[in-house]
């Protein structure tokens, strides 16, 4: 997973590995600024702080566990719970939590300071890959293998929509910036476009 996130007037440079690694490279210079010893299993994703306060980096892992750290390499928490392996990982759009999307059929959201688990989320079939979250932090969306885009609110813990049309898993998700629709790309080879306030598809794109 490569993640490439501005913060303030340098870009950081971001990505997990197979060895359990998150190496962070400064931008544009392309300077290695730390090498974390993350994780024992391989790392499956890794997100930033979306704050310019400082620079966080969380990482999830076929450990089962996520794991949030400073540039210098500071372990500051870890979130254990999960009962098989992360999928990706996402902050909230406050920097205050994140939510972690695994292969055990749930998704999970935490207390960033604290690492307290505040919402175990069980409404998929099957593993559950990936979490996002709304620009303006009252919805999460997840997707997963069971093809199926799941949107939540976070204020009531519940599914408030659920996509159906991709007849394959769904691994990737993301809201727009706007906030009223939803992509989802899945293994059918196909990229959907939902509306929100419709309730449909709006969008098909065929990826070869």
């Amino acid at each position: 997973m490569i993640l490439a996130t501005p913060i303030s007037h340098i870009t950081f440079l971001l990505y997990s590995s197979w060895t359990g690694c998150i190496n962070i490279w400064s931008m544009p210079n392309v300077k290695l600024v730390s090498i974390i010893p993350a994780h024992k299993e391989r790392a499956t994703d890794v997100a930033c702080s979306p704050t310019e306060m400082k620079l966080l980096v969380a990482s999830a892992s076929a450990d089962r566990t996520a794991k949030l750290w400073d540039n210098s390499r500071n372990l500051l928490t870890t979130f254990k719970g999960h009962l098989d392996r992360l999928g990706r990982i996402a902050f909230h759009p406050s920097g205050k939590y994140l939510g972690t999307a695994s292969f055990d059929k749930t998704w999970r959201l935490w207390d960033v300071s604290t690492g307290k688990e505040l919402l175990l989320q069980e409404g998929h079939s099957r593993s559950v890959y990936s979490i996002c979250f709304h620009p303006d932090g009252s919805l999460a969306a997840s997707c997963g293998l069971d093809s199926l885009a799941c949107v939540w609110d976070l204020r009531t813990g519940r599914s408030i929509l659920a996509f159906e049309g991709h007849v394959k898993p769904v691994l990737g998700i993301s809201f727009s910036p706007n906030g009223y629709h939803l992509a989802t790309g899945s293994e059918d080879n196909f990229c959907r476009i939902w509306d929100l306030r419709k309730r449909k598809n709006i969008i098909l794109h065929s990826c070869p």
